[in-house]
């Protein structure tokens, strides 16, 4: 059942020059070979970029792995890639301490992890490994 407009990794409907991004698009992430929907600001603005950029005919489409992110307490969380169809997880480090990632994982791959704490040089290799791990099982 399709929770939203599906689209394409291009953002384009099935009709020509129709599009839609951000919370309403069922978009097709080409890191999990499937459609998703991800109702999050910080999507809906890589989106719209994305699309601004297709659209100038820079010919991009959405091609990252998927982040959203929670303020609690004066603590940021972080989600990147999506869980489904894990069969493991694995926590490092301490959410109380305030440095923390939990994996989950496909056998050896990671598809996605909760983290806190990461600087961007981590967070960037948390993601390749992320992009890499999706690959082996979707």
């Amino acid at each position: 059942m399709r929770s939203g407009i599906v689209v394409d990794e291009r953002f384009q409907t099935t009709r020509e020059n129709v599009y839609a991004v951000g919370d309403v698009a069922e978009f097709y992430d080409p890191i999990y070979r499937r459609h998703r929907r991800i109702e999050h600001w910080s999507n809906a603005a890589y989106h719209g970029t994305t699309l601004g950029k297709i659209l100038a005919g820079e010919g991009e489409r959405y091609d990252i792995v998927s982040a959203f992110f929670s303020e609690e307490f004066g603590h940021s969380f972080k989600l990147f890639g999506d869980q489904t169809g894990h069969d493991g997880t694995a926590l490092e480090g301490d959410f109380a301490e305030g440095r923390a990632v939990y994996r989950f994982t496909s056998g050896d791959a990671t598809l996605a992890a909760v983290l806190t704490g990461l600087d961007d040089e981590e967070e960037a290799a948390l993601k390749d490994e992320i992009r890499a791990g999706a690959a082996t099982v979707a």
